[in-house]
């Protein structure tokens, strides 16, 4: 009994080990995905958190069926069944709340319409896997029922995710928000001093700006691509290894139109080798709000917006669909480190309301350039810089 107990447990541990492996390589697909639908409409400086809309997607198609569901876990690169997204959110939250050195955070929540039944089970999954709590809400007072959930989001993003949602999302006849909120901040291992700070020139597609450079020099991941006529710097942060950003410059000041057309192939990029580098890289801030459905949408997810199947979530078949998925983003790099964090939310109605020390290096960045964060293999994070601002 013992050994057929240790042989079960066994089988369990490879299953959801690929099945994370596998996740990874898709979370790189669609951040590259989502990326590019941003892209097309904004030409400035963006950020975006793909793995929190995977997240609080992957919790809200524990509740949908059929060609809802697959369409979702299709669109968003998730595995093929429920159960194998159980095991590996089971999983990679657990070792992600673990990440060593940086303060990482994540909390899921649920506001459902008073007196309305959530399933047991949905609301089980969302318990067990999601570490997800639930609470009744009227959303008549809209005014208020907003104001309660952005202070949710607030607190658990450390004030910098404000004001996620506007109280007319919400009315008398919205039956549910799932809440995902992200939370990250890593100091440099080496951090810059600010006495090296200066103010330099950075090109833009269309200008020069005078901006606050960042200088130091270090021994860093290091990486000359000639395939993407890029330079890949990875800087980590205090305390371990799990987390790391990643800069990723074009060698051509115009270049990043084409770098961008091979993101899936960037996110992939590894073998970075460490070099003694002088590295220059501007201060920047950046807040970003995001229409996810529209994203969504353009990546093939249809039904749960229209002819929707929630009935694992609440009521029948066809009874409640997402109406909005709203994200917003925040990235602050200084001389100490980063600080960055995401809130996403799917909000749903009726379906009847349609609404070495050998040579030093050098990275100078100079001109737009991308970046992503990564923690153990998973990127969190991801953007870009065209005009930096403080």
């Amino acid at each position: 009994m013992t050994k057929l107990f240790l042989v079960l447990l066994s089988l369990n541990l490879v299953f959801a080990s690929e099945s994370v492996q596998n996740f990874k390589n898709g979370n790189k697909v669609f951040s590259a995905d989502v990326y590019k639908e941003i892209a097309k409409n904004e030409k400035d400086d963006f950020i975006v958190s793909p793995f929190s809309a995977q997240t609080i997607l992957a919790l809200a198609q524990n509740g949908a069926k059929g060609e809802t569901a697959t369409e979702i876990r299709s669109s968003l690169r998730l595995p093929s069944s429920r159960r194998q997204i159980n095991a590996v959110f089971k999983s990679l939250l657990q070792k992600l709340r673990k990440t060593e050195g940086c303060t990482f955070q994540t909390a899921n929540k649920i506001y459902i319409k008073d007196k309305y039944p959530i399933k047991p089970g949905f609301n089980a999954t969302a318990t067990e896997i999601f570490h997800s709590s639930t609470e009744n809400i009227d959303f008549a007072q809209n005014t208020i029922a907003a104001e309660k959930i952005n202070n949710w989001v607030s607190e658990r993003t450390n004030n910098t995710i404000k004001d996620l949602i506007e109280p007319q999302k919400l009315n008398q006849d919205t039956i549910a928000v799932l809440i995902n909120a992200l939370y990250f901040s890593g100091a440099w291992k080496k951090p810059f001093k600010a006495t090296q700070t200066q103010k330099r020139a950075f090109k833009t597609p269309t200008d020069e700006l005078e901006v606050d450079m960042m200088r130091k020099s270090d021994f860093l991941g290091y990486l000359e691509s000639g395939k993407l006529d890029a330079t890949f710097l990875q800087m980590p942060f205090r305390g371990g290894k799990d987390a790391q950003m990643v800069l990723v410059l074009p060698n051509e000041k115009g270049g990043i139109t084409d770098l961008e057309a091979q993101l899936e192939q960037v996110y992939r990029t590894r073998n970075f080798t460490q070099e003694y580098v002088e590295v220059t890289i501007p201060k920047f801030k950046i807040e970003t709000s995001v229409d996810f459905k529209g994203v969504l949408k353009s990546l093939g997810v249809k039904k749960a917006f229209r002819k929707a199947d929630f009935s694992d979530l609440a009521g029948e078949k066809g009874e409640i669909r997402i109406t909005d998925v709203l994200q917003k983003a925040f990235i602050g790099v200084d001389e100490d480190g980063v600080v960055a964090s995401a809130a996403t939310a799917v909000i749903f109605h009726p379906k009847s309301l349609m609404q070495g020390m050998g040579s030093k290096k050098t990275f100078t960045a100079d001109h737009p350039f991308l970046f992503y964060i990564k923690i153990n293999g998973v990127v969190i994070f991801t953007g870009r810089v065209v005009s930096p601002e403080v």
